[in-house]
């Protein structure tokens, strides 16, 4: 048995009124502006490599900043880089030909990894990085 059934009539009342009322998520966040995309840009060029992997995964992050920090010398940034939503995928096909095999792997995780690319690393010679293309290739196409 619910406790429902034990409310009053006054408290059914408030909890229908309750759900009727718009919820917060229902307001947009604020534009993002030129300040913002600046922040993130400065972030990508600080010395510390946990702000420059911010930069990398912001969901605002500009093309340019990822492309610049896809070359970063830190491979836990160009994980990052492979990681983000906003990647391109000529910033994929780039980071598909990185020294680094984590790099590789996430890079062959990313939806928007194009099929040559991941055609190419399904060759790889880390198994790791032929694992995920398999992985990613059972996906169905969005």
């Amino acid at each position: 048995m619910s406790c429902v059934t034990f409310w009053t009539p006054q408290q059914r009342a408030r909890l229908r009124e309750a759900m009727d009322a718009p919820s917060v998520a229902t307001f947009a966040s604020p534009q993002v502006g030129e300040s913002k995309l600046r922040r993130i840009a400065a972030m990508a060029a600080s010395g510390d490599l946990r702000v420059r992997e911010s930069a990398a995964l912001n969901v605002h992050v500009p093309a340019e900043v990822l492309e610049l920090l896809a070359g970063d010398a830190e491979m836990s940034v160009r994980c990052c880089v492979a990681r983000s939503p906003r990647a391109t995928p000529e910033v994929l096909r780039r980071l598909a030909a990185d020294a680094s095999a984590p790099v590789r792997r996430w890079t062959a995780a990313h939806p928007a990894t194009p099929a040559g690319v991941l055609d190419a690393l399904a060759d790889d010679p880390d198994l790791g990085v032929r694992e995920v293309v398999a992985w990613n290739r059972r996906w169905p196409a969005s």
